[in-house]
C-alpha cells in the first residue's frame, strides 16, 4: 500500500480541486475573496445546511461557522464518508483517497 504526506498533499491541493471536492460531496460551493463558501456538508445532509463552511485558501483550512470549528480537507472528508456514505474512516484512509483522486 502506498503511504502518503498528508502535508503534502494538503499543500498541493489548488482551489479548483478543493471547489471540485466541495461539489462532490454536495457542498454547492462558491468563490469569495479569501477562497470559497460551502454548504455546512460537514455536519449536515446535501441541501440542509447553510452556506457557512468557509475555506481559507491562505493557510488551506475549513471553518464551520456553525457546529465544527477548524479543519482540513482530510478532517472534512472523514466527516462526509460518516455522514453521506456510512462509512466511518481513519485519516490514512482519507489522505489516500484525496491523494489518489488528484
Amino acid at each position: 500500500m502506498i503511504r502518503y504526506d498528508k502535508v503534502e498533499v494538503r499543500e498541493k491541493l489548488t482551489i479548483e480541486q478543493i471547489f471540485e471536492l466541495l461539489t462532490e460531496w454536495g457542498g454547492e460551493p462558491v468563490y469569495s475573496p479569501t477562497g470559497l463558501i460551502a454548504s455546512t456538508i460537514c455536519h449536515n445532509s446535501p441541501g440542509v445546511g447553510s452556506k457557512k463552511l468557509y475555506y481559507y485558501a491562505s493557510n488551506k483550512v475549513f471553518h464551520c461557522y456553525t457546529d465544527c470549528g477548524s479543519m482540513d480537507i482530510f478532517d472534512l472528508f472523514m466527516k462526509i464518508s460518516a455522514l453521506q456514505y456510512g462509512k466511518e474512516c481513519d485519516l490514512n484512509t482519507a489522505v489516500r483517497y484525496i491523494a489518489q483522486k488528484f
